[in-house]
């Protein structure tokens, strides 16, 4: 027996539908209506993404500036929006790849390869010890995302803004301490 269990509207006029087989041992995804062009509510909020992550590259301040910009990253990714288009970009994956593949180029991707660009610069400028640029944007990505993201997906809430502000901190203090 088939059930309709989750739904999610944008103010854009992007609506997913989910519906999926209770019946069956693991849940399985029936059926994703899509109203609104998925590819460009992705591109949108890559472009918010990047516009967390996109620094002024002459900074005085690297740990600042870097702080600044994992605030802002998870802001992004834990508003109820980036929210619901994660959710739909794992949900839509398997019936959808090319989207899903867009959406990581776009989104992810980028966000590392504008991060990685950063941290060559400020290893050119004897600002910050930089390993491999595009791993370390990578690792410092995902330390500042840790459990909040993961988190908020689950329990459809943001974190608070000492959440954010305290993961961001930690991850930048790790980041640094780790190329000192």
């Amino acid at each position: 027996m088939a059930s309709h269990i989750g739904s999610h509207s944008w103010n854009t006029g992007l609506e997913l539908h989910l519906v999926f087989d209770l019946d069956r041992r693991h849940l399985q995804v029936l059926a994703v209506r899509l109203t609104f062009d998925m590819r460009q509510k992705a591109e949108s909020d890559s472009d918010r993404e990047l516009g967390a992550l996109t620094p002024p590259l002459d900074t005085d301040n690297p740990p600042e500036m870097l702080t600044r910009m994992a605030v802002g990253y998870l802001k992004v990714l834990t508003s109820p929006d980036g929210i619901a288009l994660y959710r739909a970009m794992v949900a839509g994956a398997p019936h959808f790849p090319e989207l899903a593949a867009n959406f990581f180029e776009n989104g992810p991707g980028r966000a590392t390869q504008h991060l990685a660009d950063f941290l060559r610069l400020q290893k050119q400028r004897g600002k910050l010890a930089v390993g491999d640029a595009t791993r370390d944007a990578a690792q410092f990505l995902g330390a500042v995302r840790g459990d909040l993201h993961l988190i908020a997906v689950l329990n459809a809430r943001p974190p608070s803004k000492r959440q954010v502000d305290t993961a961001a901190k930690a991850a930048v203090e790790t980041y640094c301490a780790g190329r000192a």
